[in-house]
């Protein structure tokens, strides 16, 4: 498993972190493992799995937390580049004439 994590993380402080929450999970599920030799198949998918959790982790760390909160004051200048003013919660719209 060890292998595993290492071919597939940048370094092995990560790969540790994989292998860690691996069997982490294991601990937390044990009528989930099946017997015998499918008990390695299915650490492996449960490894594939944390990679790809750790993943998706580090890219919304990388990218601010992925999609864009919308503040009252971008809905705003979004509303009034298409024409749209708001004043006391009530809206009106421009219309061309």
């Amino acid at each position: 498993m060890l292998g595993y994590a290492l071919r597939r993380t940048d370094n092995t402080d990560d790969a540790a972190d994989v292998l860690a929450e691996t069997f982490l999970v294991a601990w937390r599920r044990p009528d989930e493992i099946p017997p015998g030799p499918q008990a390695r198949l299915w650490l492996y998918g449960t490894a594939r799995r944390v990679l790809a959790n750790q993943r998706r982790a580090e890219r919304r760390r990388l990218t601010g937390g992925g999609s864009p909160r919308l503040t009252v004051a971008t809905v705003l200048a979004m509303l009034a580049r298409r024409g749209v003013t708001v004043r006391n919660g009530e809206s009106s719209a421009r219309t061309a004439a």
